[in-house]
């Protein structure tokens, strides 16, 4: 088999802790559209019966995993011409270009790579074992379908052999589950959970007769039921399990011990299952959400998963008729309107930064239009716009050469007036330290190019990065290269309408394990640090006096860049940096990116954490651990993947509830193209259903907002609830929002107080409540972390 990288690629979306019911209905239907499924004389992939496929003229076949989205592990994506001229993936799979459905091109693994997208079809792009099928059936000159929303078997069966049942401690990895292992724990383990980390997946299944039926497929660490088992799979048995167990698998062992076989069926039974799964998850949401007093239209939802539960009814009608192809799309069908039923119980906020990030593919003033214009159908406010990246910038620069995919016009000047016309706020995303790419169709960049000695050198004098392949970093340690930097920035920020930039890739490459993979060893930055502290850093090893010294000095060069590019934009400029994890500590040892000590200096105004992973509950624990480090020293917007990462369209969702539940002030989503039109629907229709007041671009304007919403909510749907405490809410609510639209500030901080006195005296449903707690929590957040002048806090 051709070589093939460790890509997270599980569906692990919702949560690391499948305890209820509803979690487990709602995972059920998630691993619907998940992973490959192949045909006669091909591999055996079968996570799921439905979906796209590539059929070859003698019947041969395997499922497509996505459209337009990076590939991940053993999985075949088809790139399209929105995505742009080529594919954009490494060398590491094989790509088939298909001009008219004819097969034009054809390369292997280690070979090709970046394959040119034809503008009248479509490049097939596979790695893995996706690859080895594509070598196996596909040739150049063959005319090959791309068949889509098919069944094109209606069962299937695989097997695989048991590494380990219940391992015992001590472990050597947490939970006892190694490098490629398949793990199975019963009620007989040592603990409640399996214990696992999140580079797995997770298979929980209950018992129904001699064998076991899956409820729920995802995430880590999972209870183990009572009468039930919990499959563990990593690395190929990752894969395994992706591939062939959705919920409803019937699951049989040929007995409890290491070395066991393990045989996953999935037939017309399993979509069955799994969509009385997704019916009763959805109830269960709708249920409470009316007990919660839920601002959300809970009569259509009821509606919706009532046409659910009449497309379950005639999916079962079908499998007792002998139909399972149509058993199996209607149950499907059935799942996915559970799903949407589920969706509509999300709260729409009134106030929040909804932010989408892109790289720029339009060609023309009206592409732009278009593309700006659905970001705005699909709730977003915010845009970040891939402005700088490569060394090259999308419009004509005075500094560095314009991208030439751009040339002959200005894409900002249309993207700035599309998002002026959309009511949509643009940041500049710029790419800082990493400059160069040595895979790239115009070579590594002007940078690299004209300015070799600013870029980072390992210790043995490498300038492409061994740890991320292929890159160039600037060396954060050389003033000359931070002030060309930031003349760019500015330059930018300074001839365009835009009210924020935002700052990537603000950090050192990843730092390796060995020695001469740490650290930057550039001859100018080594003279600066000899030059003050009389040590030539390549001379500096672990345990030496000034190593440590040398490891500070260089995080102290990323963070005064951070300081420069605070005072050298224009004032009033947002500026927000992306971060590669939550763990500041992680950061700097990895990255010298020490976001803690930025913060708190208030070089920024918004942190946005990348906290991509298809686990909801990851998302949620990761992001509130760091709203607690930020506090109000900025606005945080939590970065989500789960389109990028192929989760389905309700992970959107609900990771934009993980988000706002963890305290966050907004979201921002990587990335527009893989945001296909499911992800986007999905979003309008429940939680951006309703536009969102932007609190980044008007602090002061975003709490006003926020206390109208909460007069509206107190005159409607907590109306019957409030009774004889609606009157006094509606009083304060009016006076505290009358003193925040005139920008009365310190009076405002008064009338705050009062209104959070009259809502711990409300003599209603406790959920109430809790809901006007949380809305006086935010406007005291949202004004603590701007500080406007006249606010108590105010500088």
């Amino acid at each position: 088999m051709w070589p093939r990288p460790m890509f997270p690629a599980c569906p692990m979306w919702l949560t690391r802790h499948s305890r209820t019911a509803l979690l487990v209905a709602l995972l059920a239907v998630v691993c619907l559209f998940t992973g490959l499924a192949a045909g006669p004389a091909s591999p055996a992939y079968a996570s799921g019966l439905r979906g796209d496929f590539v059929v070859t003229p003698d019947g041969s076949y395997l499922a497509v995993s996505g459209y337009d989205r990076t590939r991940g592990a053993d999985q075949l994506l088809v790139y399209t011409p929105a995505w742009g001229e080529s594919t954009r993936q490494n060398q590491w799979g094989a790509e088939a270009v298909v001009d008219g459905g004819v097969i034009t091109k054809l390369t292997a693994p280690g070979i090709g790579g970046d394959a040119p997208v034809p503008a009248g079809g479509d490049t097939l792009s596979g790695h893995g074992q996706a690859a080895t099928w594509m070598g196996a059936h596909l040739r150049v000159g063959m005319r090959i379908e791309l068949r889509k929303d098919a069944i094109m078997a209606t069962s299937h069966t695989d097997t695989t052999t048991v590494t380990k049942v219940d391992p015992a401690p001590p472990w050597e990895f947490p939970g006892g589950r190694g490098p490629d292992e398949l793990v199975v724990y019963t009620p007989a383990y040592s603990e409640a959970t399996t214990g696992t980390n999140q580079y797995g997946v997770e298979a929980v299944a209950e018992r129904a007769g001699s064998g076991y039926r899956v409820t729920a497929v995802g995430g880590n660490n999972s209870t183990i039921p009572a009468n039930g088992i919990v499959l563990s799979g990593h690395g190929t048995m990752l894969a395994w399990i992706q591939q062939n167990v959705i919920p409803g698998t019937l699951l049989t062992l040929s007995d409890d011990t290491a070395g066991a076989t393990l045989s996953a069926t999935i037939d017309a039974m399993s979509y069955l299952y799994a969509g009385q799964l997704a019916v009763d998850a959805a109830q269960d949401r709708i249920d409470a959400a009316r007990a919660s007093f839920a601002d959300a239209p809970l009569d259509r939802a009821t509606g919706t998963l009532a046409q659910a539960r009449g497309q379950l009814t005639q999916a079962g009608d079908k499998h007792e008729a002998g139909d399972d192809r149509g058993a199996i799309e209607t149950a499907d069908q059935a799942a996915t309107t559970a799903v949407q039923a589920g969706e509509l119980t999300a709260e729409s906020d009134a106030v929040e930064a909804r932010a989408v990030w892109h790289r720029p593919t339009e060609t023309s003033p009206a592409a732009v239009d278009a593309t700006v214009a659905a970001m705005a159908s699909a709730g977003f406010n915010q845009l970040y716009l891939e402005t700088f990246w490569g060394g090259q910038t999308i419009y004509p620069s005075a500094f560095t050469d314009q991208n030439p995919a751009f040339a002959g016009w200005d894409p900002l000047v249309a993207y700035v007036a599309a998002a002026d016309r959309h009511g949509v706020h643009l940041h500049l995303w710029v790419h800082s330290f990493f400059i160069g790419f040595s895979g790239g169709d115009a070579g590594a960049g002007p940078v690299v190019r004209d300015h070799p000695e600013w870029l980072v050198k390992d210790r043995a004098g490498r300038v492409v990065s061994t740890t991320e392949p292929g890159y160039y970093f600037l060396d954060p340690a050389i003033p000359a290269a931070r002030a060309w930097l930031l003349r760019v920035f500015t330059e930018a920020a300074s001839r365009y309408d835009v009210p924020g930039v935002q700052l990537d890739y603000i950090r050192y490459p990843s730092q390796g394990s060995t020695s001469d993979q740490v650290s930057s060893y550039n001859d100018l930055a080594r003279a600066r640090f000899e030059e003050r502290y009389g040590a030539d850093p390549a001379q500096l090893h672990p345990g030496d006096t000034l190593y440590q010294t040398w490891l500070d000095w260089q995080t102290e060069q990323v963070t005064t860049f951070v300081r420069e590019a605070r005072a050298a934009l224009p004032k009033g400029t947002i500026l927000s940096s992306a971060l590669e994890t939550t763990d500041n500590a992680a950061d700097v040892a990895k990255f010298h990116q020490d976001f803690a000590s930025w913060v708190r200096a208030r070089l920024l105004d918004v942190v946005v954490p990348e906290v991509y992973s298809v686990g909801t509950g990851d998302v949620h624990d990761r992001s509130a651990d760091f709203v607690t480090q930020v506090g109000t020293n900025a606005f945080t917007s939590i970065g989500i993947a789960p389109s990028f990462l192929a989760a389905p369209a309700e992970a959107s969702v609900w990771q934009v509830v993980a988000a706002r539940e963890a305290g966050a002030t907004g979201q921002a989503h990587f990335v527009w193209h893989s945001l296909d039109a499911e992800h986007q629907a999905a979003l309008a229709r429940s939680v951006y259903r309703r536009k969102a007041f932007d609190p980044q671009a008007d602090p002061v304007g975003g709490a006003a907002a926020e206390v109208a919403d909460m007069l509206r909510r107190v005159d409607g749907v907590y109306a019957a609830a409030l009774q004889g405490d609606q009157d006094r809410l509606v009083a304060t609510l009016t006076q505290l929002r009358r003193d925040l639209t005139a920008h009365q500030l310190p009076v405002a901080a008064r009338h705050l107080a009062v209104v959070r006195h009259a809502v711990a005296g409300v003599d209603g449903p406790a959920p109430v409540r809790d809901h006007l707690r949380a809305d006086v929590d935010l406007v005291q957040r949202i004004l603590d972390t701007a500080r406007p002048d006249g606010w108590p806090t105010g500088r």
